[in-house]
């Protein structure tokens, strides 16, 4: 569930000399035109080892630098490793957007200026008040400001993860003057927070071996299973060689959906199978379907 702050700006001494807007969390609801950075949700699958998550700007103002402090359920991510430069794919901590702020690619960096917790990453978009430079205007962008690249702790967990802004303040220089002067204004962010979903991965019905391939060796996994009664653990003292090391899906073993593991299931794998692995050529051939098998979310 998404879960929607507004913070206000207020003045801030800039670490460059330049005033910010630093904004704070507040109950009070703005429109949808106003200024907007927030986490982009994420859905993925369990056992899947990363994710990404953008944070996006929206409805800019005008903005020549920033700051952003994010925090995440350390118990489920671990961030990526920094790169050395911004040249590196993916694979690393974060990656840039294309929020092009007026700045140098060094001066976006994890801020080595005071202690973080393991939850926690912040960033500082830097401009330069030089006016030789072409990084003194503000930026109108609206996209993709940063994103941040997870591997997920834990391969078996279902459920959501938090994402949270929880600093976000704006920098703005006057372009009204000839030298580019810093320019106080007052700005109102609104902030929004989101989730990482991690659902299970849909069922492969058939696919009773769990080798991510519906073929004749499960077809014979499953009668082994109707053997041993549908039990498991008896199948595998019943068939010790045939079973060892596989994870059995005793889901997938329902082919038909019947809500019972049975003969019918090898039947209509068989068939499945011999159409190769095609559920609208099973369904044309066999008439005596007990079902339009529309849970096994394949051609």
């Amino acid at each position: 569930m998404r879960q929607t702050r507004k913070l206000i700006a207020c003045f801030a001494s800039a670490v460059l000399a330049v005033s910010a807007v630093a904004v704070f969390k507040t109950a009070k609801v703005y429109a949808t035109t106003a200024p907007t950075v927030k986490v982009a949700s994420q859905e993925i699958e369990k056992g899947t080892g990363s994710v990404s998550v953008d944070i996006l700007l929206s409805n800019n103002p005008g903005i020549w630098g920033a700051t952003l402090k994010v925090q995440f359920d350390e118990s489920k991510l671990q961030l990526k490793p920094y790169p050395e430069s911004l040249t590196g794919s993916g694979e690393y901590g974060y990656t840039t957007g294309d929020v092009e702020l007026p700045m140098t690619a060094k001066s976006v960096h994890p801020s080595s200026t005071e202690s973080l917790s393991k939850n926690t990453v912040k960033f500082i978009f830097e401009g330069n008040i030089n006016s030789q430079s072409q990084n003194n205007n503000n930026n109108f962008d609206n996209g993709k400001l940063i994103t941040l690249n997870f591997n997920v702790i834990d391969p078996s967990y279902t459920g959501n993860i938090n994402i949270s802004i929880v600093e976000f303040s704006a920098f703005q220089i006057n372009e009204d003057t000839e030298n580019k002067d810093p320019k106080k204004i007052t700005s109102q962010f609104e902030i929004e927070d989101d989730i990482i979903t991690v659902k299970e991965p849909p069922i492969a019905y058939g696919d009773f071996n769990n080798d991510t391939i519906v073929d004749d060796a499960d077809v014979l996994a499953i009668r082994r299973f109707i053997t041993s009664k549908n039990d498991v653990s008896k199948m595998k003292v019943l068939y010790p060689t045939e079973t060892a090391g596989i994870n059995f899906n005793e889901t997938a073993a329902d082919f038909d959906n019947s809500g019972e593991v049975d003969g019918n299931d090898v039947l209509w794998l068989k068939r499945y199978i011999s159409c190769n692995n095609s559920v609208s050529a099973m369904l044309e051939k066999y008439d005596d379907r007990p079902n339009d098998f529309a849970h096994l979310n394949v051609n």
